[in-house]
């Protein structure tokens, strides 16, 4: 509705800053209290943009589009986010998760977690017994633990990094093979769009935290065996038979002969050049 007064204009600035923190604006400019943010005309363009992308998305979401809004987010977050950012993007993970508002600034971060705890506990006691095992970490860590383990987290993620970049560039040049073979010939938007959407979505960065340890269970530490014992792993690829025979490969240690010396003012025979 239209304002009359100036009073009229503060109480709207107020609520619809209120709005915004309810939805999660990440403009946190607009979402300030008492409407601030919004006498400036940049921040009401912005604010305008972000009404529009909710109900765009809104409108994508009742048409049944969810892969578009998905793709949408995926893109955002191919950003790199600073420390600060990717907390605050886990909270907010958090937040709607629970279905919980976003506090206003005056709340403790102490009340904030009780808060997040109590949702917690209604949640598991809502779960079967035993569903979640045993926690791996039974011990309260203090700051030289954790800086610690934030040490070997990122010791531990620069190696998996580089080993799943060796194992994606095997990946991509085994493909690249396939793609020369004879009947792969005019068949290239099949293989493109059967491996490059996969493929795009393998990063070389694990996903993995500090703060994970917190949430491993006791099943984490069972080996299954693949092949036998009483917990192996039924797999459908274990039914396939290879049809007329295993070809022998070859390559046993102790089938291999030693190549005889030949003086070195002696040329090797053709056959023993490599």
């Amino acid at each position: 509705h239209t304002t009359n007064s100036a009073s009229d204009a503060g109480t709207f600035k107020i609520e619809t800053s209120g709005l915004l923190r309810e939805l999660g604006c990440p403009h946190a400019q607009l979402s300030r209290s008492g409407g601030g943010g919004l006498d400036s005309e940049p921040n009401r363009w912005i604010l305008l943009t972000y009404l529009v992308s909710e109900v765009q998305c809104a409108h994508m979401l009742a048409a049944g589009n969810v892969d578009e809004v998905v793709e949408r987010a995926k893109e955002l977050k191919k950003k790199n986010l600073s420390p600060a950012e990717a907390t605050q993007d886990d909270f907010k993970s958090i937040l709607s998760t629970f279905n919980l508002t976003h506090p206003p600034p005056n709340v403790t971060t102490a009340q904030i977690f009780s808060k997040i705890e109590s949702k917690v506990k209604v949640v598991l006691s809502k779960v079967p017994e035993g569903h979640l095992g045993k926690p791996v970490l039974t011990i309260r860590l203090n700051a030289d633990h954790w800086k610690k383990l934030e040490y070997i987290n990122s010791e531990l993620e620069a190696e998996y990094s580089l080993r799943r970049q060796m194992l994606l560039k095997r990946l991509d040049v085994t493909v690249q093979s396939f793609q020369w073979s004879e009947r792969a010939k005019g068949k290239d938007n099949d293989v493109a769009k059967a491996f490059h959407e996969p493929r795009r979505q393998l990063g070389l960065t694990p996903n993995v935290h500090v703060a994970d340890i917190l949430g491993a269970r006791d099943d984490l530490t069972c080996i299954r065996k693949t092949t036998s014992g009483m917990n192996r792993v039924e797999a459908a690829i274990k039914r396939v038979l290879i049809q007329h025979g295993i070809p022998d490969r070859g390559g046993r240690p102790g089938e291999t002969r030693p190549e005889p010396e030949v003086p070195s003012w002696m040329q090797k025979p053709q056959d023993q050049r490599r």
